[in-house]
């Protein structure tokens, strides 16, 4: 095998750990009719603004909201963490190395915020929480 193919097996791998896409673009689905779904959830006016708020939050994430967030994260917290760009064998590792659903949770979170930093803001965690209906998580968060 040639370097060639050898540095393009190593590119690969990285992109199959996580994406390098990297723009407003990577969870653009969620971008339009923020209102819609959120009449639905039995969120109160206050709880909706909260979110809307969230949604559109360029304020960089602090470590010290993780652990708050990762206790609200429910049982499809593989989900989130797909919508946050890790793929399905890099979230099955960080359950299989931590002892709570929370832990991974609070792990998977902080691997993304050590991946993005500064582009890790409230706006787009929130997005991702948002695409898998994570209302309490959002909620837990500070514009």
């Amino acid at each position: 095998m040639n370097e060639n193919n050898e540095s393009m097996i190593e590119n690969q791998s990285m992109k199959e750990t996580t994406s390098s896409e990297d723009s407003d673009a990577d969870m653009a689905e969620c971008s339009n009719g923020y209102d819609e779904p959120l009449i639905d959830q039995g969120l109160s006016d206050e709880q909706r603004e909260q979110v809307q708020q969230c949604l559109k939050s360029r304020r960089v994430i602090q470590e010290d909201e993780i652990l708050r967030l990762s206790k609200q994260v429910g049982s499809e917290w593989r989900q989130f963490g797909n919508a946050l760009k890790f793929n399905f064998t890099k979230l099955d590792a960080l359950a299989a190395e931590t002892e709570s659903q929370s832990d991974a949770v609070h792990k998977m979170v902080l691997d993304w915020m050590a991946w993005k930093k500064e582009k890790a803001t409230v706006g787009r965690l929130s997005k991702a929480l948002y695409l898998n209906k994570e209302w309490e998580a959002i909620l837990s968060l500070t514009p």
